[in-house]
């Protein structure tokens, strides 16, 4: 495997700016109908099933609908099940609803649903590979109606709401355009531009857009320039530069808190330097809050390893105190420490940090898929990484990054037994508070243990012009069928 979920060495333009942005009409008074969007990124691919970033989000949260609805409420369209039932623990019959269709006009099937979910599942460099890779099997007992069986008792529901379904789970052609079922279609992608079309039948208010226009524009002096000559528009995680030009152009800004972070993944395997939770602690308290900030974005101190947008966070968890005095003779081994990409610099400065405390860190630059082998394979002590918990439950995290599930996601090779039975039984309760209890324990567990110290979590800044109103939270994307476009 070569890319786990979504764990990845995040390029620095995708955890801040995260997202993908457009131009369109060159005349204003044609595009009352027409949404433009500016961001520095797009998606890392046109097939829905192998990208999961808040870039692609952007784009796929709108055209493509998943397997499940999307449990935090922040997009519109609806999963394609309509219900569900469990006959036993380990399996679970899904319902599709009546009348889906494809932007293309054929029918969504539980075949296509089914053939989404099992592509996923033996696609390993799928970023999407980690939510299904329990599933034993899927059997289609009608055209809307499929049965899962999984691999030991679990809630696999938080898990089917990040699945795509596409016609017959076929891989889209580097030059195609993806094809789904939601409330926007994509007409163009040529490019740095992505064109949408809203596709909803009946009378449109004239307030929703009903077209959208993507630009991906990497610099500040591009997305200004733009910015100043469409309208509406949106630029989503706008550059400093464009911060202080808002007012003057006429943009006003929004600030997001994102479900996203950065973190100091230990290697806690047996052998290995930071083994021992002594180890960890000296280097907890060596590092945290005393390394700068990345450049170019808006961050704060994390708090706690579960990001404070995500349902399980406690404010203030992640505190330095007595707790992390540790004895002098604690020894300071050499870390190998890996760097990738824009994370490099980052990198960079925990190390020296580091080593002003007495370490001594062999800094490792690797190319991301070098990176990601090597992480899999535990060569390493040191990483930093970015994790965006998009299902917004620490439930994922928990259990991708901490639990004996976690697979290859699981890169420091922690492992707990009662973190396992806690993310066990909170993965089939359906009650919010029990569950919530259950998280916070596991949260409590980790942080204790620390196999990852978290670093920064980062906050995006929208900017809009004067007519638009963005109705929904905007952490991972935004819901284009719920902007409004009026005075």
């Amino acid at each position: 495997m070569e890319t786990p979920l979504k764990l990845v060495h995040l390029n620095l333009a995708l955890l801040v700016a995260a997202g993908i942005g457009g131009l369109g009409c060159s005349h204003r008074p044609a595009c009352s109908t027409t949404l433009h969007v500016i961001v520095s990124a797009g998606p890392t691919s046109r097939d829905p099933l192998m990208t999961f970033d808040r870039a692609s989000l952007l784009v796929f949260g709108n055209v493509m609908q998943t397997v499940m609805a999307d449990p935090t409420g922040q997009w519109s369209s609806s999963g394609v099940v309509e219900r569900w039932t469990n006959p036993d623990p380990s399996t679970w019959v899904l319902y599709l609803r009546k009348g889906l269709r494809f932007h293309d006009g054929k029918p969504l099937t539980a075949q296509d649903v089914a053939a989404s979910i099992l592509r996923v599942r033996s696609e390993e460099r799928s970023p999407l590979h980690g939510f299904v890779q329990n599933v034993a099997s899927v059997v289609v007992e009608d055209s809307d109606r499929l049965r899962l069986v999984i691999n030991g008792p679990a809630n696999v529901l938080w898990r089917l709401a990040s699945i795509p379904v596409t016609p017959g789970g076929a891989p889209v052609p580097p030059d195609g355009l993806p094809v789904g079922s939601g409330p926007y279609r994509v007409t163009e992608w040529r490019g740095n531009r992505i064109r949408m079309e809203r596709t909803a039948s009946g009378t449109i208010p004239p307030s929703v857009p009903q077209r959208v226009d993507i630009a991906i524009i990497p610099n500040a002096e591009g997305q200004l320039r733009a910015a100043r000559a469409l309208r509406p528009v949106i630029v989503v995680g706008a550059h400093q530069e464009l911060l202080d030009e808002a007012g003057r152009s006429g943009l006003s800004p929004m600030e997001v808190e994102t479900k996203g972070a950065l973190y100091l993944v230990c290697n806690v395997r047996s052998g290995r330097p930071l083994a021992s939770l002594e180890a960890r602690r000296a280097l907890a308290a060596a590092c945290y809050g005393k390394i700068p900030s990345p450049p170019g974005g808006h961050w704060h101190l994390a708090d706690d390893i579960i990001p404070r947008r995500v349902f399980g966070h406690v404010d203030g968890r992640f505190a330095i105190d007595s707790k992390w005095a540790v004895p002098a003779a604690v020894p300071k081994s050499r870390l190998r420490l890996v760097a990738v990409g824009n994370l490099a610099s980052l990198a960079k400065a925990v190390a020296e940090c580091l080593e002003r405390g007495g370490w001594r860190v062999e800094l490792v630059s690797m190319s991301p898929r070098e990176a990601f082998r090597a992480l899999q394979a535990g060569q390493f002590d040191l990483s930093v990484v970015g994790y965006d918990c998009t299902s917004g439950s620490a439930l994922e995290l928990l259990t991708l990054a901490f639990s004996r599930n976690g697979g290859t996601v699981n890169l420091s090779g922690y492992r707990n037994p009662r973190l396992d039975a806690l993310v066990e039984e909170a993965s089939l309760s359906f009650d919010p508070a029990a569950q919530r209890e259950l998280l916070v324990e596991g949260g409590d567990i980790v942080v204790k243990d620390l196999p990852w110290i978290p670093l920064y979590q980062v906050k995006l800044i929208y900017l809009t012009s004067r007519e638009v109103h963005l109705t929904s939270e905007a952490a991972l994307g935004i819901d284009f069928s719920r902007v409004r476009i009026g005075p």
